[in-house]
């Protein structure tokens, strides 16, 4: 598949770009330091968009690496071959249409976490949810209740409970509606180690303990992160918020 690149601006060790393919349009941005890469979705048209994305992670970064060399020339075009098996539940599918059932051993496959919080007021009473697909499909989903929290802090511990009920290793897919959570992991946290946990301004970075916890917890799995437009539609993300809402209003916890 051919991608259309416009280039937007050159920011921080990479650009931020408009994709445009026969799968959707995406805004992104890309970082490629000496240690590592990493492509965040700003925005993402809709979900044959995001399950592309998601498939083909390695191949767009290779692909934007490969034109370099053009990126001051504001657009170029990639080549990606489209992958023959859709991230479940990223695409609208049927039951019947989902990746092939695959065995979970030492090659724990690919996993898929969608997670929300909130709280109301905020601050106020909150809850965090999540839903975990395995790689044989089976899902389990859950929701935490707290008294006095943030919206900030339900999303990051969303996440984190998540990924404590993945095994270490794991090949994961986290979509969330937050772009706090998902710039945050994804790129501001790199900054903010390197300055001792300090804000662009010098200020101490907000919910620190929870952010360690969180890059913790994801430097032991192969994390791609993933941004999803919340109250759009996509199934599992609404399936989270009303979880979030039982456990809040409830004033309890949901599943294991």
């Amino acid at each position: 598949m051919i991608i259309k690149v416009r280039i937007s601006k050159r920011i921080n060790y990479g650009i931020q770009c408009e994709l445009d393919s026969e799968a959707g349009q995406a805004v992104v941005d890309y970082f490629a330091d000496a240690k590592k890469r990493t492509l965040y979705a700003q925005s993402v048209s809709g979900p044959a968009m995001e399950a592309f994305l998601a498939e083909n992670l390695d191949a767009i970064r290779d692909g934007l690496d490969a034109e370099r060399h053009r990126w001051s020339k504001g657009s170029c075009t990639i080549e990606v071959g489209q992958a023959q098996a859709v991230l479940p539940g990223l695409a609208p599918s049927l039951p019947a249409e989902r990746e092939p059932i695959r065995s979970v051993g030492t090659d724990a496959g690919s996993w898929a976490l969608y997670t929300d919080g909130g709280a109301s007021p905020n601050p106020g009473p909150g809850a965090c949810a999540w839903i975990i697909r395995r790689p044989d499909g089976v899902e389990e989903e859950g929701a935490r209740y707290a008294p006095s929290t943030t919206n900030n802090r339900m999303e990051l511990m969303g996440v984190i409970e998540g990924l404590r009920r993945i095994p270490a290793g794991a090949r994961i897919t986290v979509a969330c509606d937050s772009r706090y959570v998902q710039q945050g992991i994804s790129s501001w946290i790199i900054g903010w180690k390197k300055k001792g946990w300090k804000t662009s301004t010098g200020s101490d970075v907000l919910n620190r303990d929870l952010w360690e916890e969180l890059d913790a917890e994801a430097s032991w799995r192969e994390v791609r992160w993933i941004w999803v437009r919340g109250h759009a539609g996509h199934i599992e993300n609404e399936r989270c918020d009303q979880l979030v809402g039982e456990a809040r209003r409830g004033r309890r916890n949901i599943g294991p």
